[in-house]
């Protein structure tokens, strides 16, 4: 987050990165609490959110590791 507000020249896509990694954290933890409930009730619900968290995470993991391959820090 210290990172953010440094200037240089990458800031839009750490900006990017933050978000995608805070918007992962609350998909992911309403998808725990979909699955929290019973097994058929949450179907296709559950399976829907788990299908949109993992597609979150791997963009952010993505736009990190090129942050890093960049030389800067995430």
């Amino acid at each position: 987050i210290i990172g953010l507000f440094r200037a240089h020249r990458r800031r839009g896509i750490s900006l990017i990165y933050l978000c995608l990694l805070l918007v992962t954290w609350i998909v992911g933890f309403i998808n725990a609490l979909t699955h929290a409930r019973d097994a058929w009730a949450m179907m296709p619900t559950g399976f829907v959110l788990s299908i949109v968290v993992t597609v979150l995470a791997c963009a952010a993991t993505w736009i990190g590791f090129s942050l890093r391959s960049a030389g800067d820090k995430p």
